[in-house]
């Protein structure tokens, strides 16, 4: 009965907050999906399949939230309501009342590991797949004929028809601080960063004094309107679409980086009750929600560090061990401190007011006796 009281209290906190943190990183991202896609066609196939390619990072994140709050948010409210101190004034002891949130937490840690390993690079590799296909066009372009279309700041692009053989645009203009393009023909297409490149064919280029020039070829970039940071592709970092045992056989310095950053977040995993355990009980006689608080800035911070770490390409791979070590010795050095401070009070507590109740009766009767 007592583990199913508290798998009640823990699992609804913690799908309640992983549909939250994922919910708002959807939100975050979503207006840069579309500025990103404002030029092709099938937009809402193009954000679905990239939404569905960042989920995996997503509930990852997600699940470490959820897990701490779930566990630190039941423990503070059995604290509140007495009933901690009534499972251990029974003897039962933490190992045996914290069995339930352990097996919830082993169960995440291999939910995390599975997604680390292989979900989340099978997202990166249906988000490069996407990108790739924009890129060369696949999908078309959200673009009429007969009109102007403001390509970013400055540049204005106008095509007169589009030709049914090849797709490329006929009758193509493009007005820009450096001058005015004109050519007979044109094909468009993206670039990685989602810069449009237009290819035009047999035109001539007038510059703004007057100046013309003939060409039969050239490649015009027109920068989007945002820059957007929509961060390291695959191309740039080719192990973020690599499964975790294809990086462990490979065995080079930046491959083992990115094997141990994965496994640091199954590390984290794990740490998250313990860091819950030691921070989550509020201290007696008050109803503080301090160390919910500081639990939830020190799991950001392991997240940062994590991401910092997964991100600084060196050839030595001496400092992953060394990171790994600290973590789990900080964790360990939270619980041990905060778990004998308490035992250390409350035994400490008791014996004092012995003392003090002996001084004082022994006070009473020397007054009385003079």
């Amino acid at each position: 009965m007592l583990d199913l009281y508290l798998l009640r209290l823990s699992c609804g906190t913690l799908g309640s907050v992983m549909a939250i943190v994922m919910s708002l990183m959807v939100l975050e991202h979503l207006p840069r999906l579309i500025d990103i896609t404002s030029l092709s066609g099938h937009r809402g196939y193009i954000v679905g399949q990239t939404i569905l390619g960042l989920l995996p990072e997503y509930a990852g994140i997600g699940l470490i939230f959820g897990l701490f709050l779930s566990i630190a948010l039941m423990i503070r409210k059995l604290a509140l309501r007495g009933e901690l101190d009534a499972i251990e004034a029974m003897g039962v002891s933490p190992h045996r009342w914290l069995r339930m949130p352990l097996l919830l937490t082993l169960l995440s840690a291999l939910f995390v590991l599975l997604n680390q390993a292989w979900l989340m690079p099978a997202g990166e590799r249906r988000i490069d797949e996407i990108g790739r296909r924009m890129a060369v066009g696949e999908f078309g372009y959200n673009l009429a004929a007969n009109e102007f279309h403001a390509m970013a700041d400055d540049v204005v692009l106008r095509f007169a028809g589009i030709d049914p053989d090849d797709g490329s645009l006929m009758g193509v203009f493009i007005r820009s601080r450096e001058g005015t393009f004109e050519a007979a023909s044109g094909r468009l297409s993206l670039s990685d960063r989602r810069d449009v490149v237009l290819a035009l064919r047999n035109g001539q280029f007038i510059e703004p004094g007057g100046r013309v020039m003939s060409f039969a070829a050239i490649d015009v970039r027109i920068p989007s309107r945002r820059r957007l940071d929509a961060g390291p592709t695959l191309q740039e970092v080719p192990s973020r679409g690599v499964p975790l045992q294809t990086l462990i056989v490979s065995g080079t310095p930046s491959d083992l980086r990115v094997v141990f950053a994965r496994l640091m977040w199954v590390v984290l995993t794990v740490l998250v009750p313990f860091i819950a355990l030691a921070l989550a009980r509020p201290p007696l006689r008050s109803t503080s929600a301090l160390g919910v608080f500081i639990g939830t800035c020190l799991i950001v911070v392991l997240i940062k560090s994590i991401d910092w770490y997964s991100g600084h390409y060196s050839d030595h791979a001496t400092s992953e061990a060394a990171l790994i070590i600290a973590i789990w010795l900080a964790g360990t050095a939270i619980v041990v401190l905060k778990l004998e401070c308490r035992d250390i009070l409350a035994q400490a507590i008791p014996r004092t007011k012995r003392v003090l109740h002996v001084y004082a009766a022994k006070r009473r009767r020397y007054l009385q006796s003079s």
